[in-house]
């Protein structure tokens, strides 16, 4: 009877070790796998659950499997990414710089650049 009972309960237990354990994947990504440069300064997460990554060359999104530097332009040259969050209601990456604040809408491409002429307090984000 005992035996049984002690048997009953190990079972029980083995159970719920293995429910309990987690499984974490991590895989290293690189900019052999498309990331625009291998030195990554920040990072954000978007309303859908992209992950973006900036790096010391630009952001980049990624979406699975798939890495989509942004598009790269005069302005963005030599510039030190600082900051990077994501606006649900905009629908767009805010990524700050040290020249000024540039908003990127992922669903049409679109990139602009503000700085201390267009109303900010600073050209520098921090």
């Amino acid at each position: 009877m005992y035996k049984r009972i002690f048997v009953i309960l190990y079972m029980l237990c083995l159970a719920g070790a293995a429910c309990a354990q987690t499984i974490t994947a991590t895989k290293h990504i690189s900019s052999a796998d498309g990331l625009s440069n291998d030195f990554v300064t920040r990072l954000a997460i978007d309303g859908q659950g992209y992950v973006w990554v900036a790096t010391e060359s630009g952001a980049n999104r990624i979406a699975g499997k798939s890495i989509t530097p942004l598009p790269a332009s005069e302005w963005a040259s030599g510039m030190n990414i600082t900051a990077l969050c994501w606006h649900e209601k905009a629908k767009a990456m805010l990524i700050g710089t040290e020249r000024g604040l540039n908003i990127y809408t992922p669903s049409d491409g679109q990139l602009r650049h503000l700085t201390g002429a267009d109303g900010l307090v600073s050209s520098s984000i921090n």
